[in-house]
């Protein structure tokens, strides 16, 4: 996965030096993450408060200055709270996060609105339970492996568009299971349904 990530870079940066009247920005902000579950196997879940920061180029499309591809890298933490059966789950998750958006400016107006797709590598996993079957011990598992290593989704949104400022809200929706079986203490983990979903509150300047 490694492979098919540096090749997205690639083409990134390539369409990025070919199209001109490109603006490069950073930007940052909220993730208000969440996992998208079964609830035939999961009971109750509540949103994670996380960060998401880095880089973003707009590039103008068709010769429209209203009409831009964005790609961006950012890095982006995810997770959630759960509860399955008598097992208390808090799932971190960092991602390093490659969006590929359209995006059109709405009447001439700063008001914009995006659409695009995701892919996803995950960073870094760190998963804590808090269950009967474990004593009365918190166990933590960061074993990478024990997780889906990438994912792929969808991200929408709408922003506001100035000279050198970008403010946008965004929904973001992974398409695969973050969850693989797996083994903790002796105990079989069976993998629950969570997918990645989340809304984005975010600020960014360009150059």
């Amino acid at each position: 996965m490694k492979k098919n990530l540096i090749i997205l870079l690639t083409l990134l940066c390539f369409a990025t030096l070919t199209f001109g009247q490109t603006k490069f920005g950073v930007k940052g902000g909220l993730n208000f993450a969440n996992l998208a579950v079964n609830q035939d196997e999961i009971d109750d879940n509540f949103t994670k408060l996380g960060l998401t920061a880095g880089v973003f180029a707009q590039l103008p499309l068709l010769g429209k200055d209203w009409l831009m591809i964005q790609p961006e890298a950012l890095y982006t933490i995810k997770g959630a709270k759960y509860e399955a059966a008598t097992t208390t789950v808090k799932a971190n998750l960092h991602y390093l996060d490659i969006p590929l958006s359209g995006v059109a400016r709405i009447l001439n107006s700063p008001l914009t609105i995006n659409a695009g797709f995701q892919y996803s590598w995950l960073v870094s996993a760190k998963y804590e339970y808090e269950s009967q079957v474990f004593g009365d011990d918190i166990i933590i598992d960061d074993n990478r492996d024990n997780y889906q290593q990438w994912d792929f989704g969808v991200v929408g949104g709408l922003g506001l568009s100035f000279e050198n400022l970008l403010i946008e809200v965004r929904a973001t929706r992974g398409l695969r299971n973050v969850e693989k079986d797996r083994i903790i203490l002796n105990t079989i983990v069976e993998a629950n349904s969570t997918k990645n979903f989340g809304f984005q509150l975010t600020a960014g300047v360009s150059f």
